[in-house]
This record gives structure tokens, sequence and C-alpha cells, in this order.
């Protein structure tokens, strides 16, 4: 077998005592645990991936085809009104390899780049003789992908000085780049904080040498750790995120992970679940048998929570259910455009983002995407308007997916009895031990966390509840 045929580890270990505690941590450290049958067997369909989209239970959205997306959106940025917040999303499609996991991928790096950086320039200039971008200062700005450092030191340059020419940041603001590790060097380093970027987000997925090669990563374990160094010494922020449920990968190996991410004093920890979508090269290698296959739910159930706990022992705490900070400050404020009432505006190719109640993307085909730009329109290719229900599921989901949900702060904010609407669902899921009640304040136990998608799920309103 190649790629992940064996099993990551530490080796053999002695015989230990098993944890039967029927609610608590199932794992510890020094215990095999022995698995409650709630924890995989309290919904009889469990889903093994969710989009927090709009569905039945949201009420229906009204889509628009190319022509109408583009007269919405331009409609929006003639207003001035003001917003909550204010963020710009950038989305590179670049990478200069295809991870063995990733169904993002779709450019590489090569004679697309100079086409697209300058037709990203010429929208954000159209962009910034807009009322809407004129009027209020930004304080969120993401740059993802694909890997936005694979363009190059120019590439950036000119995308980032006329992005900051455009779009104001406000006093206080975040500025996040997504960077894989082999291409942060000290020269890309000090132009991106040249220009205000603040927050840099690593794709570490292993600081494992071996497992960074079966994912397709380049950089070693000591070249990792020096880089996320290098960026805590420029006084950046950082945030790391790791995989767990990898073929082969045990439950100490991904603890390991989690230990040296908070030794080395990483700002945030991101814990994802590795899903293997179709086409990609490690699905192929699975389907083929030149790989171990997945994790089972209850092996990358003990990962999720072992590397919760793990956290916490280094003075970490859980913002939501992927991500873990020190501090109040690092809970990302990209993330919580998703949640909070922030605006994003999507920039790049193949971005996503909403003004109010909108919610629309750019091209994601390269070519159509230069093209409009070239005709002098903005290249918005699809758009959805939503209903004040589903703006209302998605904030209490969303707020719910934190440490906790004021439902009578929701309800003031939507003019609804939040509590009242929800009675049933929230006496179903305290009977299940998913959620906390503590007057209207509710949370997550470490149950839910595991059964997240489908708690969310759970709370629903009939097309018509809010209505203002």
């Amino acid at each position: 077998m190649t790629g992940f045929g064996r099993t990551i580890g530490r080796g053999d270990r002695e015989p230990m005592m098993m944890n039967t505690h029927p609610v608590g941590p199932l794992y510890r450290e020094g215990t095999i645990p022995r698995h409650p049958r709630e924890y995989y067997e309290l919904f009889s369909r469990p889903r093994s991936y969710m989009g927090m989209g709009m569905d039945g239970s949201n009420g229906k959205a009204v889509a628009m085809d190319a022509d109408e997306s583009e007269a919405e959106v331009r409609g929006l940025l003639q207003k001035t009104a003001k917003s909550a917040r204010r963020g710009v999303y950038m989305h590179i499609p670049f990478c200069r390899t295809h991870c063995s996991y990733c169904a993002f991928y779709r450019y590489a790096v090569a004679k697309d780049v100079p086409r697209f950086v300058e037709a990203t320039a010429a929208m954000l200039e159209r962009l910034g003789q807009t009322p809407y971008v004129s009027s209020q200062r930004f304080d969120t700005f993401y740059f993802g992908g694909g890997t936005p450092t694979a363009i190059g030191l120019a590439g950036l340059e000119r995308i980032l000085s006329t992005l900051l020419k455009v779009f104001k940041p406000s006093e206080g603001h975040e500025f996040t780049v997504e960077s894989n590790i082999s291409e942060l060097s000290p020269e890309l380093l000090s132009l991106l904080k040249r220009h205000h970027v603040n927050r840099i987000s690593l794709g570490v997925q292993s600081f494992d040498t071996e497992t960074r090669r079966g994912l397709g990563r380049r950089a070693e374990r000591e070249q990792v750790i020096r880089t996320v160094e290098r960026v805590r010494e420029a006084k950046m922020r950082t945030s790391v995120d790791l995989l767990y449920a990898i073929p082969g990968q045990t439950v100490e190996h991904f603890v390991e992970q989690v230990r040296t991410a908070c030794e080395i004093g990483v700002d945030n920890v991101s814990q994802y679940r590795l899903k293997v979508f179709p086409n990609t090269p490690l699905k192929k290698a699975i389907d083929a048998g030149e790989s171990l296959p997945l994790a089972a739910r209850a092996e990358w159930t003990d990962m999720q929570l072992a590397g919760w706990d793990e956290a916490e022992r280094h003075g970490y705490y859980r913002w939501n259910t992927k991500n873990f900070g020190k501090t109040e400050a690092e809970r990302c404020r990209y993330t919580w455009t998703h949640y909070a009432p922030t605006d994003l505006v999507p920039t790049g190719c193949g971005a996503g983002g909403q003004i109010g109640l909108a919610r629309f993307h750019t091209n994601r085909d390269l070519n159509a995407y230069c093209q409009h730009i070239q005709e002098g329109r903005f290249p918005f290719s699809g758009a959805t308007m939503g209903t004040m229900d589903a703006l209302y599921l998605r904030k209490l989901r969303g707020l719910l997916q934190q440490k906790e949900l004021d439902l009578a702060e929701l309800g003031r904010r939507f003019g609804v009895d939040s509590e009242r609407l929800h009675r049933e669902t929230l006496d179903e899921l305290a009977a299940k031990r998913l959620i906390e009640l503590d007057g209207d304040t509710v949370r997550l136990t470490r149950l839910g966390v595991v059964w997240w998608p489908e708690v969310a799920l759970s709370f629903k309103a009939k097309p018509g509840t809010i209505f203002f």
C-alpha cells in the first residue's frame, strides 16, 4: 500500500483501563474509551456532512440568474445605509500543488495568474466607485482560496495595494491571509505586514512529516514549527488548522498534533474532521485499496474529544464546535460574519458573501470571471434573496455553535418569542443531553458538539414566522 497504508501513532502500549462514564469525556490520557451507545445511535440517520445553507426549514430563497444577480447586487452597492459591521472576502483560486484530500483545488499556478490579478484589481477599482464601499470602513478582511500566497509577491502586492485603496480598514480591524508553510517566506511575511495583515491562517493539517507527505504537503515538521514561530515574532496572530480522522491515524497521534500547536503558542487551533470528497486523489486511493479506509465514527469521535481535552489542558477554550482560542480576541471575525449582523463583500474568483438578505457569489469559472470584468461588468454569477426566517435560523444556529445562545436577546432582535417557538425542540434536545438550559441561555454539551449538524437542523421556523 501507498499513502496512508500504516497506523499513525506512538507504537504499542500497556493495556489500559476503560472509561465507562456515560456522558463525561470519552477520552482520557492513559485510558481506552468504551463508547456509550448514545454517542453513535442517538440519531437513526446521521448526516456525514451538512452545509448550513437554505433548506426546507429555512423558508424558500429566490434564486436569480447571472443578469438578475448582477442587477440586484448593483442596486445594493448604491446604498449607503450603515451596517453593524462590514467585511470583504477575497478568493484566490490557485495552488502550487493538489493536496490529496482537497475538493477545492481549481487552478495550478501558471499563465492564468497575471490575468486574474489584473482582472481582480479592475474589479476592486470598480467596487471603490460605489456608494456602499466608499461610505463606511471595513473591519474584517479575509483572503482564502486555493492558497492566496501561491500567486507570489508581485501578484499579492498588486491586489493588496488596490484593495486597501478601495476598502478602508477601520481602527482595530482584523486582516487574515491563509498560507501554506512552504510559501510563507520572510519577504512575503514582510509584504503582508506592510499591507496591514495582522493574522495568518496556516493549513498545517499535521506536524508529522510523514503524515504531511501523504496529504500532499511538502514542508517538514521543523520547518512548520519555525514558520509558526516566525509569524509570532512578527507580532501577527496565528491560526493553525489540524485534521483528524486521517486514514491510519490514532487518538494518540492526533493529540500529539494538538499538543504541539499549543506548546508553540498559536493563538487559535482549528480541529477539522477529514472529509473525503469524490474525485480527489485520496478518495481514488481509498477506493483502489491503496490507502487505509477512513476512520469510523467511533474512532473519529474519540479524536475530536481528545483534541478538545488537550487544548483545554493548555489553557485554550472552545469558541465554536471546531475552534479553540486563548482569549476572546481570537474569535475569528470572518467566521463571525456567518453568525453576527455583518455584511461580507465577495471579491476574487469563486467567492461568496452577503449584503443583508441577499447572498451572492462571483464567477467560479476563471474565464467567465475575467471576461465579465473586461466587459465592464461585475462578475456576480449567482444570487439568492433569502427570508427573515432563514436569517433568524442562521443566527440562532450560529450563536448556539459558539459558547452559548441567549434566546431572549435573539427574540428581541427579531420580534419573536424564541423560547416559546422552540420549546418542544429545546425539551427534546435537553432530554437527549445535547444541550443545557439555564433560564434563557442555551449551551451545547460535549455530546451536542459531537452531534452538532443534527442539533442545528432540529431548529425550524415555518415560513412567515419572522415577518419584519
